[in-house]
């Protein structure tokens, strides 16, 4: 059996953490609440987004460190209308017949460093056959600002993928898996067909070097 692992900040999607985070902020609850979020991630945003060409990882801790304090129950509640008024609007053109194609071959698996509860109307409207994603850790139903290990960024990605086709007997030097950035170049090692979609600078030169195919959404 064959699979299709896809990212899908810029992928699939014109999004990044903090389009997420910042929709959050916004229904935070109260004004005072609202307005002390916003003001924090719009005076830390051009350095996260320095820290974010130094080391993807690191980015992000920064940027779940701000979810502290916000309820389970709230962020779960909201992640149907984050998906109708932020994620469905910056979806690729192209990502709903492309999805289609993959899922036609085979078991589709989102492999991406958003939060599990934001992308799980997206994963659910496309069928997708499992999701492995960014876990927050809660206490008393809040939020701590902490991410649950392992984290998916990076070299973990690459674990993840073959801990998943492992348990589902998926043969991964015949299966594909997509991203937009450099910063997952690990998980193109582990599948045989790797395939980049609206990659960054970086990663079209290594695309074009190894000739993977390069697609654009």
């Amino acid at each position: 059996m064959i699979a299709t692992y896809l990212d899908f900040d810029g992928t699939l999607a014109d999004t990044t953490l903090v389009h997420v985070y910042a929709y959050y902020a916004r229904h935070a609850g109260r004004r005072v609440e609202m307005a002390m979020r916003l003001a924090k991630l719009a005076a830390m945003t051009p350095a996260y987004m320095a820290l974010d060409k130094v080391s993807r990882l690191a980015f992000a801790r920064r940027l779940y460190s701000h979810y502290e304090g916000l309820s389970r129950d709230r962020l779960e509640a909201l992640a149907p209308a984050l998906d109708r008024e932020v994620l469905q609007p910056r979806e690729h053109k192209h990502a709903a017949s492309f999805l289609a194609g993959c899922k036609a071959k085979g078991p589709i698996v989102l492999v991406t460093g958003a939060a599990d509860f934001c992308v799980a109307p997206f994963a659910k409207r496309y069928g997708f056959d499992a999701v492995i994603a960014t876990r927050l850790e809660y206490r008393d139903g809040r939020a701590t600002g902490r991410i649950i290990p392992p984290e998916v960024f990076g070299p973990n990605k690459a674990k993840l993928i073959r801990d998943h086709a492992a348990a589902h007997g998926i043969d991964l030097a015949a299966s594909s898996a997509y991203t937009d950035s450099i910063s997952d170049l690990p998980m193109m090692d582990v599948v045989g067909r790797p395939g980049v979609i609206n990659p960054d600078a970086a990663l079209q030169r290594a695309a074009r070097d190894y000739h993977w195919q390069i697609l654009t959404l």
